[in-house]
């Protein structure tokens, strides 16, 4: 983190965000050793700094053949009921609880239990989301400028946004304006020279100021509007069309896409539990992507607007840039 980025101004040169997201980490194998010339510590201290519980030694194959057969699960990790202290082995309160009519104390007893959280009956993007609009400009000699001399100005509504995304526009002569989730862009419309609705977490519908926004803004047709990931799934859910959870999800960084306009297949980097329903797309939005392997939605456009946004993340880093 201590490395600038040398073309954006406040962002770290190697990280996507400024703190880890996941709620925990589950490995087969770790190594407290480190070896990448740019490291200055280890994994286990790094999620120690930020917090972030962690447990190595898991049979991560058995997890993945439990969740093939029944999709997506909730989890939770347990740390042990008793502690070794001076006076040796010793229990801690509160083990024997219920939930869902089975008794956690009894089946393991030898474990503290915790609540089950459920992260998609939460609004996980106002967690996430910038809380105040940043402006991030390129350098005065790689500026993209209109007619009437001003930079050309995109505002992008971090929904949960990556750092690299910002680095796409600025290294393109783009000025753009990060605003929170809830943020009221439309105020702001007659400087507004497109709007990006970027990447983020969990059930798309959670965000409805977010989707009334856009709806609005599509209706006005002042301004080209481009979304990815979660972004994509708002754009077509302020488009009129539905959203589903996926029994697994996508996430890989080698999925194939088909170009619906040419035929031709990119690979592609991907980390969605949600996808929007092709079959209810209203007749001016048409699929651009689809999925080569499962056959569902990653890509959507306006047949007659500059709308159009995509499931998968084209600037992903380190890669791969196939649609960047």
């Amino acid at each position: 983190h201590e490395e600038l980025d040398p073309l954006v101004k406040g962002l770290p040169a190697y990280f996507e965000s400024n703190q880890i997201h996941v709620a925990a980490l589950v490995v087969g194998q770790a190594s407290a050793e480190f070896s990448h010339h740019l490291a200055t510590s280890s994994l286990g201290d790094w999620l120690k700094r930020e917090g972030v519980p962690a447990i190595y030694g898991v049979d991560t194959r058995a997890i993945t053949k439990r969740i093939r057969e029944e999709g997506v699960m909730l989890g939770k990790l347990l740390f042990p009921a008793s502690v070794v202290g001076a006076s040796g082995f010793q229990p801690l309160a509160g083990t024997d609880t219920y939930e869902d009519d089975v008794v956690v104390g009894a089946v393991l007893p030898e474990y503290q239990n915790v609540a089950w959280v459920d992260p998609n009956a939460t609004n996980l993007v106002a967690e996430v989301s910038c809380k105040t609009p940043t402006l991030y400009s390129p350098a005065p000699e790689t500026a993209l400028k209109r007619a009437d001399g001003r930079t050309v100005r995109i505002v992008a509504v971090d929904i949960g946004m990556k750092y690299n995304q910002i680095r796409c526009f600025v290294k393109r002569g783009v000025e753009l304006l990060v605003v929170p989730w809830d943020y009221d862009f439309l105020a702001e419309a007659d400087s507004i020279d497109g709007l990006f609705l970027s990447n983020g977490p969990g059930d798309p519908t959670t965000i409805t100021a977010t989707i009334e926004r856009v709806k609005t803004a599509l209706g006005m047709r002042k301004f080209p509007i481009f979304g990815i990931c979660l972004g994509h799934q708002v754009f077509a859910l302020a488009s009129g069309a539905q959203t589903e959870k996926m029994k697994y999800g996508n996430r890989g960084q080698n999925i194939p896409c088909t170009d619906m306009l040419t035929s031709r297949c990119y690979i592609t980097s991907q980390n969605h539990g949600y996808a929007v329903k092709a079959d209810t797309l209203p007749g001016n939005v048409k699929e651009l992507f689809v999925n080569a392997n499962d056959g569902s939605n990653e890509g959507i456009y306006h047949t007659e607007l500059p709308y159009f946004s995509v499931q998968f993340h084209p600037e992903s880093n380190p890669g791969p840039r196939d649609t960047e």
